[in-house]
């Protein structure tokens, strides 16, 4: 997120891998807005997975494009 860039941004969650402690991620979600909440957990995990896995050398090094396949399939089976 480039929050230097003056555009209006919203944010509904973040992963932090939290590199300086091995073993320890946080997602944080918010709960503002018509109820993005599911999907946005399914985003975020899909960084933490990605990240957790090391799934870079099968994936490739994109952990955004996982996190919203990710999205996706949550979206098709569920909402």
């Amino acid at each position: 997120i480039n929050i230097e860039s003056g555009a209006s941004t919203t944010v509904w969650g973040s992963y932090d891998p939290v590199r300086e402690s091995p073993g320890y991620a946080r997602v944080l979600v918010t709960n503002h807005g018509p109820n993005p909440t599911q999907r946005t957990l399914a985003h975020e995990l899909g960084h933490y997975w990605y990240d957790r896995f090391c799934w870079e050398r099968s994936w490739g090094p994109s952990t955004e494009s996982f996190a919203v396949a990710l999205e996706a399939f949550y979206d098709d089976r569920y909402l």
